[in-house]
């Protein structure tokens, strides 16, 4: 629900919640061959492909700085964490700027 002020402008905060899985497909291993050699070496690169499974926590805000019928300005900034459990966490962050037409 976004929070309005005296000035037009908006401010947004958001939670996302989110259960992850990444699913192991049964691929193969990949095979490299190098080309044009005297002698072609070919090599398999394992695809380590598992089941894992883990939870997404994000929080951001968004502020709209200018708003009118067709256009508007916003800031945004999130961040969070997806929490695997059977590997370590990969922690995420963004922002920027917004322009809406």
């Amino acid at each position: 629900m976004p929070i309005s002020y005296n000035n037009g402008n908006l401010f947004t905060p958001s939670v996302r919640i989110a259960w992850l899985a990444d699913w192991d497909t049964g691929n193969g291993d990949v095979s490299y061959k190098r080309a044009n050699a005297k002698t072609p070496v070919i090599t398999k690169i394992p695809s380590n492909q598992e089941m894992e499974k883990g939870m997404l926590f994000e929080g951001g805000v968004h502020y709209s700085i200018f708003s009118s019928e067709s256009s508007s300005w916003m800031l945004y900034v999130k961040g969070g964490a997806k929490i695997w459990f059977n590997k370590s966490p990969d922690w995420r962050a963004s922002g920027g700027v917004t322009f809406r037409f």
